[in-house]
């Protein structure tokens, strides 16, 4: 670790010592990986990149089993309610029905939630290289499945209210709209 301590706090190009040379900082090794010697002195090799940030973390296999395992239990209830949800539909209904349709989004959330999980840190470079774009996709698309299910939630809840009894349903004009944001 003195070598790393040397290369970033003494050394003359440091980015953190001369502020010229920060704004042209190259690191030693391409994100996720990391000089085998990174937590160990004795094993530092000069431009040597053969691990991963997340295996110089510790315990990172541990916690990514536990996010998996939580993950999988997830998505094998969404999956399990969709098939309840489906075998309950009548003989002749339109496919899919509402409540099919809320448990598909919970399907399509809990996978997106799984890749996510693989890696939870970020630190294997699995979904994270080069750009993020992956990541950023799939967090996108999972915050916008959260926002269109309570939309939707919403706006039945409203027709619910609003109707009573009465075989009119009445949305009211400033509910539909934000349903669309």
């Amino acid at each position: 670790m003195k070598e790393n301590y040397h290369y970033f706090c003494e050394s003359p190009l440091s980015p953190y010592t001369n502020k010229t040379a920060g704004l042209n900082f190259v690191p030693a090794c391409d994100y996720p990986f990391l000089n085998k010697g990174f937590n160990d002195d004795a094993l530092w090799e000069e431009g040597d990149c053969s691990i991963r940030f997340s295996d110089a973390t510790p315990n990172y296999g541990v916690v990514t089993a536990i996010y998996v395992s939580v993950a999988l239990f997830g998505l094998a209830f969404a999956i399990s309610n969709f098939y309840k949800t489906y075998k309950r539909r009548p003989a002749g209904s339109a496919f899919p029905s509402r409540s099919e349709t809320n448990q598909m989004i919970m399907v399509y959330y809990a996978t997106m939630n799984l890749l996510v999980c693989v890696d939870p840190e970020k630190r294997s470079g699995f979904l994270t290289h080069p750009n993020n774009l992956a990541y950023n996709l799939i967090s996108g698309t999972m915050l916008t499945a959260c926002y269109y299910m309570l939309a939707r939630l919403v706006c039945s809840w409203a027709a619910v209210i609003n109707g009573g009894f009465s075989k009119t349903v009445i949305i009211p004009t400033w509910l539909k709209a934000m349903s669309y944001f």
